[in-house]
């Protein structure tokens, strides 16, 4: 019974020990502890520590309890997850061999039972007094989670500064939160580079929340304190946790009409996201990336309950084109959606992949490249509607028949060709507008031919490209309907997709 008694007393000491460094931080202002961040994050702030026990020591044989890191298990939305809270008030949170041991424990045991595990970070990297123990320690994380990828979901939690290999491995996972003017992740710090490179950068500037949200693309989401974050990863793993009897619960809908958002001139921008977000569930789409490559637009989203995977061009940005950062977007989030089983529903409105010198010399074949690679590996359910317009490689990029959707639809004013109308003329009749009497007539003439005979929605679909031409106050039930019934046939189609590819 003493012993008991022991251990409960242990573990509230090292609570209020806890507790008490972090009170001491100099940044102490809006930062939680390790235990109250995971308290946070776990259902009624209930969970279970292991490895409580395990401490390091620094080489004058000092303690370091926990070695600066605690492990956790519990349920976040009813579902278990593990976790793991780096505590910075603890040699900077600085990784050596024992923390890990701690981690990378945890982390077999969520890859063993198919678990979520989420990484609340803060620290300055390897612990240099453990020199090449605490490199190897952080090449088992690694390797772990490689292993991991596309088996469970990873989470990473940027709080305060990451360096160095700290930021390898949320690189690895599939979601990275950070808080606004609170995150930091960098390879090397600005002292470093001021030394060696002579540059004079901020730390925002080199590895802030709002540089990895717009420039990088490093960062997901972007919270605006700590609880925030942790309250939106919450909301990120119920997309990922559902169970087949959740599928088919009833949800509201926005009131507005998806035949009313579409401009009848062709050339006038409107926001897809009002498309986006009257097709899905009332309140339910969760952007990914929202200020990155906004050309494009990925997130999380419900039908009638239904999880799915959202990926749409953006008309008011660059015309929807697709480029080398949208591209890489898109990959990674269709990457994401199949890993995990999601459904991906596509809405196509692009004039075609973004020309010009820069994009070329930077890569764009190689990039847009990524987008039919994901897409045509994918074994989920797709669906693809063609809300207005889909030219050249974008049109076979953007989750074409050919690459596999299981159902591809269009509006019945959508156009899909190899070019713009406009564009098609001047090739097709160079030669007769050299000695067109009338060039203006002939072009108008010519252009409404080509959209009547060529590039109509209807031609496609009288070709079989195209699987159904649907009203768009019919796409939610149709796409609802759709995935209802991939649903239940999702394991022989992934079968058949899977002999396909040769996987």
């Amino acid at each position: 019974m003493n012993s008991s008694l022991d251990i409960r007393e242990t573990k509230k000491q090292l609570l209020r020990d806890e507790l008490h460094r972090n009170l001491n931080r100099k940044d102490n202002i809006g930062r939680m502890s390790a235990r109250e961040r995971l308290s946070s994050l776990f259902d009624d702030g209930k969970y279970t520590e292991v490895l409580c026990f395990t401490n390091g020591t620094t080489g004058n044989g000092d303690v370091i309890p926990g070695d600066g890191v605690v492990t956790a298990y519990g349920y976040v939305n009813g579902k278990k997850v593990y976790a793991y809270s780096q505590d910075a008030t603890l040699k900077g949170g600085s990784l050596g061999a024992v923390q890990a041991k701690k981690i990378t424990t945890l982390q077999k045991w969520a890859l063993q039972e198919k678990t979520p595990i989420v990484a609340l970070l803060e620290s300055g990297g390897a612990r240099i007094q453990e020199g090449i123990g605490a490199l190897n320690g952080y090449g088992e994380i690694f390797k772990l989670n490689s292993l991991s990828s596309g088996k469970i979901l990873q989470i990473a939690v940027i709080f305060g500064s990451c360096a160095g290999g700290a930021v390898y491995s949320p690189a690895l996972m599939d979601f990275i939160f950070m808080v606004k003017d609170k995150s930091f992740m960098f390879i090397t710090g600005k002292d470093v580079v001021a030394k060696v490179m002579g540059e004079r950068v901020t730390s925002e500037e080199l590895g802030g929340a709002s540089m990895h949200s717009t420039k990088s693309g490093v960062a997901h989401f972007v919270s605006d304190s700590e609880l925030d974050a942790l309250k939106d990863v919450a909301e990120v793993l119920s997309y990922f946790q559902y169970s087949k009897k959740e599928l088919k619960r009833s949800a509201l809908k926005n009131s507005k009409e998806l035949g009313n958002i579409i401009p009848e001139n062709p050339k006038k921008s409107y926001d897809i996201k009002d498309v986006i977000n009257n097709l899905c569930d009332k309140d339910s789409f969760v952007e990914v990336n929202k200020d990155y490559a906004k050309n494009s637009v990925v997130g999380l989203a419900r039908i009638k309950g239904l999880s799915v995977g959202v990926v749409a061009n953006q008309p008011c940005v660059l015309a929807g084109c697709l480029d080398i950062n949208s591209s890489l977007k898109i990959s990674n989030f269709i990457k994401i959606c199949n890993d995990q089983g999601l459904p991906i529903v596509t809405l196509v409105d692009t004039p075609g992949y973004l020309p010009g010198k820069n994009q070329e010399q930077s890569g764009i074949i190689n990039y847009g490249a990524k987008v039919l690679y994901a897409y045509s590996t994918a074994t989920v359910p797709l669906i693809s509607v063609v809300v207005r317009k889909a030219y050249g490689g974008a049109y076979i990029a953007m989750c074409s028949k050919s690459l596999g959707a299981n159902r591809s639809y269009a509006w019945p004013n959508s156009e899909i060709a190899v070019l713009g109308a406009e564009s098609a003329i001047v090739i097709i009749y160079r030669k007769e507008l050299k000695t067109a009497s009338d060039m203006n007539a002939f072009v108008a003439e010519k252009t409404q031919e080509y959209k009547k005979d060529i590039m109509n929605a209807f031609c496609a679909a009288e070709k079989g490209f195209i699987d159904d031409i649907i009203d768009p106050d019919e796409t939610r039930d149709r796409i609802y309907n759709d995935l209802s019934f991939l649903e239940e046939e999702k394991e022989t189609i992934l079968k058949e997709k899977t002999n396909i590819l040769g996987l």
